[in-house]
């Protein structure tokens, strides 16, 4: 009995939740998620292309003899056989096309 009165009390919290924002808020929610803001203009990404083209970049730490001792600890993954033409049927069927699968006729 406690339970359904904390929810019947959450539900009609919510709902004078929403209808104040409604009411106050002059419209709804759906024309505030809609609204269109300009995205940058043609001189701003002119001036962001023109900082990044001026930006230099120092090769020196690929010839540091730290970076040269570090060790590449990857692991090549070897290549895995392809799968079964039809994974779904049963295994035995698999044998040639798809086309010789036996037809399921649903009832």
């Amino acid at each position: 009995m406690k339970t359904h009165k904390l929810t019947a009390a959450l539900i009609i919290l919510t709902g004078v939740v929403v209808g104040s924002g409604l009411f106050y808020g002059g419209g709804s929610f759906a024309e505030e998620a809609l609204t269109v803001t300009s995205g940058a203009t043609g001189g701003d990404l002119l001036g962001i292309l023109s900082d990044l083209q001026q930006i230099k970049l120092d090769g020196t730490i690929f010839t540091d003899p730290v970076f040269q001792n570090l060790t590449d600890f990857s692991v090549e993954i070897p290549p895995e056989p392809i799968s079964r033409p039809n994974p779904f049927l049963p295994i035995g069927q698999d044998v040639g096309s798809a086309s010789s699968a036996p037809a399921f006729i649903m009832p």
